[in-house]
């Protein structure tokens, strides 16, 4: 009995056991690479939603038509030029087979081919056939043979990589046309010859050319070079050297340009600590102008009825880099105004707008701070605000917002949230050290009118800062409001992280655990493995003495 039943278990349990064991020896071995890091699991996503789908029913077994018309020209001492007429196919056309003496050289999808690298004075014999996307290789063109050029002078080796040896011959004349399209990484050479010549171009950022070149692979009549790996807003240095088909080798033209400057597109901060103190019937303002390097001046616009929300929103008071002036004459016939200083860089990009509201015999300027019975239907909430510094969005836990103090954090609330006929949104920040001093500034829609959007300078301390945001429709009632606080740290220089440390505590749980689990499982059916193994091994060596 005992050993019909090890016969059953060596017979059907034994090798799916073995099986099984081989399984989980190779999902173990994939969670150690994957909690090793050298295995990664991500998503994949398609790159369109549109598929192009062609379905063949039954087989395809009718070849292409034949290639005709081939013609073969000796181009240099070392390349044939090949061209015929295009074939048709019942199907789809793939592309063509071209052979040299019988023998397949390449394989291409045009009607033209330069086939090079061949030897001085000697004859060659071609023929193309096409072929389908089933395979089918159509009959063979007609054959048709010449020589290459004979070599009527010694010519200058050139490798790919642009090395030559030797004098350098003037062949200017040979450059029949030259254009250059620079962009801000990289230049596109485009030239003409009168003749057939393999070109090569040299660039570096002096005249010494010492930053590469390229060199063609065969001999045309037009040229086209892609150089990459610029710098932006840079002057280059090029030349274009060519060698004849006759092994001639010469200067065609050198030259310079200058690639293209990168676009800034982007607003400088807004000033910092703007301060209005009424003096009698003037008004003294004073800030301190934003740490952009590319800051050339300030506007300061004044007006009577609301903040200006735009340079030309009002009466112009200042213009220039200046840090303070003196309003003269404000309080005439009103007892408040209301100013906003935007900023300008070089490129003319204008900031949000820092605002502030002067009272006469008040030197603490208005802050909305009351929540406003908001119209049914309007309605902000701290969360649609987007917080960015150097273009990583912050996350929002509960109502705080932290952030690094020594960058530019830029405030921006998506264009289709707000209502149409809202006038200004008003961003007010409460400074750390006195609750009762705040600076305020704008959100104006950006140029793509996708959203609001604001920047202020660094802050350049740690502690919490008060944030209220309130909308105003163009009747300047509040209609809208939301605050919340800024945590302010001066974090080190060290890159951020995409990946939280808790999460990556968790990931780093999670690997763990299913580096037991599997250790666990594979230890098991190991057992279970050599278990059964030692009884099949047993029982053979008792039919054996028996036998």
């Amino acid at each position: 009995m005992l050993r019909k039943k090890i016969l059953y278990i060596k017979k059907y349990i034994y090798p799916y056991t073995k099986n099984i064991s081989l399984v989980f020896v190779s999902m173990f071995a994939v969670l150690v690479l994957m909690s090793a890091g050298m295995i990664s699991v991500s998503s994949v996503y398609a790159v369109s939603n549109n598929f192009i789908v062609r379905t063949q029913i039954g087989s395809d077994t009718t070849p292409p038509t034949s290639p005709t018309a081939l013609t073969v020209t000796p181009i240099a001492v070392s390349q044939i030029n090949l061209s015929w007429a295009s074939s048709t196919d019942n199907f789809e056309l793939s592309g063509y087979h071209v052979w040299r003496d019988g023998v397949h050289i390449a394989t291409t999808t045009s009607v033209s081919y330069a086939d090079t690298g061949l030897s001085a004075s000697t004859t060659y014999t071609y023929y193309i056939t096409a072929f389908d996307s089933s395979f089918n290789e159509s009959a063979s063109s007609t054959s048709e043979s010449t020589t290459t050029l004979s070599v009527s002078a010694p010519p200058v080796p050139i490798s790919n990589n642009g090395t030559h040896y030797g004098s350098l011959m003037p062949f200017g004349y040979l450059l029949e046309s030259l254009t250059i399209i620079p962009e801000q990484r990289e230049a596109t050479l485009q030239f003409t010859t009168h003749s057939f010549i393999r070109g090569v171009v040299r660039w570096g950022r002096t005249s010494s050319y010492e930053m590469g070149s390229l060199a063609e692979n065969a001999f045309d009549t037009q040229h086209l070079t892609l150089i990459t790996g610029l710098i932006p807003d840079t002057l280059y240095y090029f030349m274009i050297e060519g060698e004849a088909t006759s092994g001639r080798y010469g200067v065609l033209h050198s030259g310079t340009f200058q690639t293209r400057a990168l676009k800034d597109i982007f607003p400088p901060g807004n000033v910092m600590q703007l301060q209005g103190i009424p003096v009698e019937n003037d008004v003294v303002l004073s800030w301190n102008n934003p740490p952009d390097s590319d800051f050339v001046k300030v506007r300061v616009v004044r007006n009577e009825y609301f903040y200006p929300s735009d340079v030309a929103d009002g009466q112009v008071v200042y213009e220039g880099d200046g840090t303070t002036i003196r309003d003269n004459n404000v309080f005439n016939e009103r007892k408040k105004t209301y100013y906003t200083v935007f900023s300008y860089d070089a490129l003319g990009n204008i900031s949000s707008g820092a605002v502030i509201q002067v009272m006469q015999n008040d030197v603490s300027p208005h802050v909305p701070s009351r929540e406003p019975e908001v119209p049914q239907g309007i309605a902000i909430a701290l969360t649609d605000v987007q917080f960015i510094q150097e273009g990583v969005r912050i996350p929002i836990v509960g109502s705080n917002v932290s952030l690094d103090g020594s960058k530019q954090l830029t405030l921006s609330i998506p264009y289709e949230i707000l209502p149409e006929h809202l006038k200004t949104i008003l961003v007010v920040v409460h400074e750390a050290e006195e609750s009762t001093r705040s600076f305020s500034f704008l959100l104006r829609i950006n140029a793509d009118k996708t959203a609001y959007v604001g920047t202020v300078a660094p802050f350049g301390t740690e502690g919490t800062f008060p944030l209220q945001i309130s909308v105003f429709d163009f009747k300047t009632n509040q209609i809208a409001y939301t605050k919340g606080v800024l945590i302010s740290a001066i974090v080190s220089s060290e890159p951020v992280q995409n990946e939280s440390t808790a999460s990556r505590w968790m990931h780093s749980i999670t690997f763990q655990a299913l580096f037991f689990a599997g250790l666990f499982i594979l230890i098991l059916f190991l057992l279970i493995y050599y278990t059964l193994r030692y009884f099949t091994i047993r029982n053979d060596k008792k039919v054996l003495r028996r036998g």
